[in-house]
């Protein structure tokens, strides 16, 4: 297990009692980065749940980490630029 995935896990578990978006779209990426592409989809899945409020771009965005889970491709954002 990564350090990543174990961070993730542990973001979410430290929400679990007002459940966000973001730790468990952090989840689903950590998963899908070594290859844990259902559970990476599922996480991804509840993430969108809870961001169906979201604005449409954020949404989208959600769709498109997910069709690359199926796809058995890991998302990774780049780092900012200076």
């Amino acid at each position: 297990m990564t350090e990543a995935l174990s961070l993730a896990q542990r973001a979410v578990q430290l929400t679990q009692d007002d459940p966000q978006p973001a730790p468990l779209d952090a989840l689903a990426a950590a998963h899908a980065a070594v290859g844990n592409f259902d559970q990476a989809i599922a996480a991804a899945e509840a993430a969108m749940e809870l961001a169906s409020s979201a604005p449409p771009l954020a949404l989208a965005g959600a769709r498109m980490r997910i069709e690359r889970y199926r796809q058995s491709k890991a998302y990774r954002q780049s780092p900012p630029t200076r």
